[in-house]
């Protein structure tokens, strides 16, 4: 399934999958938040927005029909949320890697990348 934006999207991910190359890199929270947000893009492009619906509301709608790992979606989702409500929680190389390998996997259903 193509969609609308997803040059951009491919663009932008290619330059994030560079960045986690470097497992010194002090702050991952930011790295999570952008992969986040690039897929929260991508689901309104998907979703009709008839109401404020958030990124939870979206990936509901779309589900295992569109999605092949929907539960690791989920799990990248409460990772991004710990992140923004607890300014102290701070997010190492191998929970960013693993956030990396779950939304490629999206990507790859979305024929993104």
């Amino acid at each position: 399934m193509r969609i609308y934006g997803g040059v951009m999207a491919h663009f932008h991910w290619m330059r994030l999958r560079y960045k986690i190359g470097d497992p010194t890199r002090p702050d991952y929270n930011d790295f999570v938040i952008k992969c986040h947000k690039i897929m929260d893009k991508l689901l309104a492009r998907l979703v009709p927005t008839y109401h404020d619906n958030n990124f939870g509301e979206r990936l509901a709608q779309l589900g295992n029909e569109t999605f092949s790992n929907v539960s690791e979606l989920w799990e990248a989702h409460e990772l991004y949320r710990s992140i923004i409500n607890d300014p102290n929680f701070k997010v190492d190389y191998n929970q960013a890697k693993r956030t990396l390998e779950i939304y490629e996997k999206a990507f790859q259903d979305l024929e993104i990348i």
